[in-house]
């Protein structure tokens, strides 16, 4: 799905209108409805054990003393959002405007339960948190005694934007709900957790086989086990285990509900533990920036909320269960700081400042999202523990580098509307703590994520360094990218050349890869996407022919160095299209203004296309082999085609159609190729930026081949098998460097 839920229910028309009396228009399509009372006490006693849902009981004291008018996070958060909720639910609006559809309402009912849950715990006044209680209890049990819920409401877009706020809402409000209204929450948790485990949303939504728990078994299907990363399998492990720590002993007869904590654990979060360590290690999970922080904030939340609860017990759940046990999570944090560029810029005074990342995946807004629901859990983890480095890294992130930055907070936890986000910012930024420090220049230069086979290096963290992308990892998800071998360059406060970020344009000739003709698919009609990854020399995002794979990599003494497989990308026995012979790359960055790019393209028979790819945010001028462009802050930046001999060199505007991400600077494209279309094709640039120098090809007709860039020469073996150790016979005199399957030589 494309669009995000939103209770806008701080500020706006639906504040505006119900302040002026005015009703009818929002609730036009359905009558209004009033939320009956809970039926239970006026002004409980609170119940041991509750809250221990992401909160604990020994927390609300100090939570409380964050709740005041002069903490802005407060009072601009959840405390306007309260306003406008009360008096929209004492307009019949909450609930009655809520459609109860399984995906995007406006108004979703259990959002406004959570609010008013959230504050029955932290709001100083005991009457008021009287009121909210019975406010939230009121609204979460309108919602489960509802007997017209689409079928799939359990497991749908809507249960992964708000479905945490079911279980929070009971865990918080526990005192407010009566015996037979928490007997009526557990016949629905009991119905919704077997639909969890059942899920069919996408594909391979849980695990299998069923019943089976802290067994290799659920490891054996390897698809299987990269979907559990997917946001709908970690939304459905996570509601599920919420679910089933929500009620007390005593309210769940024979502990039916609680067994299902098993299988969240056991089953859920087996699978889940074990893809972040393996195709997700290095920080980075497969689905990137527009899904990855959700799909990775829903396991966060169970593991956090697992602790809270104190079922954190290895020994009883298996070691999946102890939060800080995954290195997953001690790389989070940086690979999304080291996915920042060095400074924001503005792209509307509205909207305030925006990082523009080093992206991965799909994407609809081209701008660093707000990591909120994924960080916060960690931060909160972290302070248990005594972690202040890692607590004020992540307040640093969430103050400077979510959308609008440090100004425009206000904006994120009011205006967004989402209730969660604004909780956790309250959990978040304790108003009495200090500004953190910017945690980026502390962290090393290059960050390197083998599940996702990205890597980051950079010459430093100042505002003018550069920084170095390249990406090489397995794909068979949704919201992957064909974007094996691709690499982006950031050089003088902007990007000189990156993907073109787009949320459905997969094909390999949207980022700085090479297309290659394969042969037809299976499926080949006009309007197939097959087709049209066929015709446009892609690689494929599912059924590969296996995994890519980086043979070489260096790092560090001012070369940046890689070489990669990615031939298996570009075929798919599935649809008998696997014409693809070799494909191959290997790169040198020569810190800070050289990059060097030899690729090796071959298929199984000629007259098939090979394409080299450049996205450019200006137009540039061909002139011949060579190609200059002066970007949109001055920058001269160059490029020259030394292999093929014959090659062609063209450009074109980018594709611009609806898919593109809102704020992509991409405008055009490079595109260099053989017209000859033999099987194998060679291509050998070098970018660079500044002042032209010599560039010339190196070839003696050896086993290797290279370029000269002024006194430095770069030579790669012909094949990515041969060592690069061969290409010394060539080289002539000069200092040595074997640096990710390549040599460097300085002389």
């Amino acid at each position: 799905m494309r669009t995000r839920s939103k209770v806008l229910i701080a500020s706006g028309l639906a504040v505006t209108l119900v302040a002026a009396g005015v009703t009818t228009y929002l609730v036009a399509h359905r009558n209004i409805r009033h939320a009956k009372a809970c039926a239970g006490p006026r002004s409980p006693e609170p119940v041991a054990g509750h809250p221990r849902l992401l909160v604990k009981s020994s927390d609300l004291d100090r939570l409380r003393g964050f709740a005041t008018p002069q903490n802005p996070v407060y009072a601009n958060g959840i405390a306007a959002q309260a306003a406008a909720g009360k008096r929209m639910m004492d307009a019949g609006e909450v609930p009655g405007s809520d459609s109860r559809s399984d995906t995007y309402d406006e108004y979703p009912t259990e959002s406004y339960a959570e609010l008013f849950a959230f504050l029955s715990l932290v709001v100083p006044d005991r009457a008021a948190r009287d009121d909210y209680g019975r406010r939230a209890c009121s609204l979460v049990m309108d919602v489960l005694r509802d007997d017209d819920l689409p079928e799939p409401f359990s497991t749908s877009d809507r249960s992964r934007w708000s479905g945490e706020a079911f279980a929070l809402t009971v865990d918080w409000a526990y005192p407010y709900f009566s015996g037979a209204e928490k007997a009526a929450v557990r016949t629905t948790f009991l119905r919704w957790a077997d639909e969890q485990v059942h899920a069919h949303t996408t594909d391979y939504n849980h695990p299998e086989p069923i019943g089976v728990r802290n067994d290799p078994a659920l490891l054996a299907d390897r698809t299987a086990v990269r979907w559990s990363l997917n946001n709908y399998y970690t939304a459905h492990a996570r509601n599920l285990g919420l679910m089933a720590m929500a009620l007390d002993d005593g309210d769940d007869p024979g502990g039916t509900l609680h067994h299902y904590l098993e299988t969240a654990t056991g089953s859920f979060l087996y699978v889940c533990d074990h893809a972040l360590r393996s195709d997700a290690e290095g920080g980075m999970t497969p689905e990137g920036f527009e899904y990855g922080p959700q799909a990775a904030g829903y396991v966060a939340q169970l593991e956090l909320a697992l602790h809270t609860a104190g079922m954190d017990d290895p020994a009883r759940f298996g070691p999946q269960v102890v939060f800080g046990n995954n290195p997953f999570w001690s790389s989070f944090v940086p690979a999304i700081l080291h996915s920042l560029p060095p400074q924001p810029v503005v792209l509307d005074d509205d909207q305030g400042p925006v990082y523009l990342p080093a992206w991965y995946g799909d994407g609809l807004d081209y701008y660093s999202p707000d990591m909120i629901e994924s960080v916060a859990p960690l931060a909160l983890y972290a302070a248990e523990r005594g972690d202040r480095a890692a607590v004020d890294a992540i307040r640093w992130l969430e103050i400077n580098a979510a959308p609008g930055g440090a100004e425009h907070i206000a904006d994120r936890i009011d205006d967004s509307g989402e209730v969660f986000k604004a909780i956790l910012y309250f959990l978040l930024l304790d108003p009495a703590a200090p500004a953190p420090a910017d945690p980026r220049p502390a962290l090393p230069l290059t960050h390197f994520a083998p599940g996702a086979g990205r890597l980051l290096a950079r010459t430093g963290w100042g505002p003018h360094d550069g920084i170095l992308t390249y990406s090489l990892g397995w794909k068979g998800v949704d919201h992957q990218r064909a974007d094996g071998n691709s690499f982006e360059w950031y050089s003088g406060g902007e990007w000189l050349t990156k993907q073109q970020v787009a949320y459905s344009g997969h094909s390999t000739d949207y980022t700085n890869g090479v297309s290659i003709r394969n042969d037809d698919p299976e499926h080949n009609e006009p309007d197939d996407y097959r087709h049209q990854l066929a015709e446009s020399g892609s690689q494929w995002t599912v059924d590969t022919a296996g995994d890519p794979r980086i043979t070489a990599m260096s790092t560090g003494g001012k070369v940046v160095a890689v070489t990669g497989d990615a031939t298996n990308l570009y075929n798919n026995p599935y649809e008998k299209s696997t014409g693809v012979a070799r494909a191959t790359r290997s790169l040198v960055w020569l810190e800070p203004d050289t990059i060097v790019v030899y690729d090796r393209a071959e298929t199984n028979a000629d007259g098939r296309f090979k394409r080299f790819w450049l996205q450019l945010p200006a137009e540039p001028h061909v002139d011949g082999h060579r190609t200059t462009m002066r970007s949109p802050k001055g920058q001269q930046f160059t490029v020259d085609t030394l292999l093929p001999a014959g090659a062609t060199v063209t450009s074109e505007p980018a594709p611009h159609s609806d898919d593109i991400a809102n704020g992509d600077p991409i405008r055009f494209r490079l595109r260099v190729e053989d017209p000859a279309q033999p099987k194998r094709v060679d291509f050998l640039n070098v970018l660079r930026t500044g002042p032209q120098q010599t560039v010339r090809p190196v070839d003696d007709g050896g086993p290797c081949v290279g370029a000269a860039v002024g006194s430095t020469v770069v030579l790669f073996p012909r094949d990515i098998d041969t060592p690069a150790s061969e290409c010394a016979a060539g080289a002539g005199p000069g200092s040595r460097t074997y640096a990710g399957g390549a040599l460097v030589v300085t002389r």
